[in-house]
């Protein structure tokens, strides 16, 4: 069945009950053995299964996703790579984390040049490459939400098949 995680950690309260806060990511994950022992959930305490595997914390590679989604960045091969990661059924923390550092160092902009630095030879003034800031408002939890639902689908259905 479906699990869901905020910010990385196992969700302690029903999904109706809980009341999304800015920044939030709410990642939904499809468990096929033990009520989430292979998410790495231990539910040993009340007769349930023990974890077969370390948690993975996920909400960092999830939110550098939507970020370069935002920006229009998914043509991008780490953006790609990133979202592999996220879809596969038993990645490791190790994997999560490397693609992050990954996606993470190909988003972040150029060094925003001074007036100084930007002159051309001909004493024009070149356009700094500024990506800006990207909103993390609404529209963002709605990005993390689908990626994390999208990814949640294709391990369910990679699962069906085998």
């Amino acid at each position: 069945g479906w699990s869901y995680f905020i910010n990385g950690e196992y969700a302690q309260v029903g999904i109706s009950d809980y009341v999304p806060q800015n920044g939030d990511v709410l990642e939904f994950r499809f468990s096929v053995y033990g009520y989430g022992a292979d998410l790495g959930i231990d539910n040993s305490s009340w007769g349930g299964a023990a974890a077969l595997v370390e948690p993975v914390d996920a909400s960092g590679l999830i939110l550098a996703c939507a970020e370069a989604a935002q920006l229009g960045e998914t043509d991008s091969p780490y953006y790609t790579a990133a979202m592999e990661v996220l879809a596969e059924y038993g990645a490791t923390q190790e994997d999560v984390d490397s693609m992050l550092g990954a996606l993470t160092a190909d988003l972040e902009p150029l060094p925003a040049q001074t007036d100084e630095t930007a002159a051309d030879t001909d004493g024009e003034t070149a356009a700094a490459d500024d990506k800006g800031s990207p909103d993390t408002g609404v529209e963002g939890l709605a990005v993390i939400l689908g990626v994390s639902v999208l990814a949640c689908g294709a391990i369910a259905l990679s699962r069906k098949k085998k």
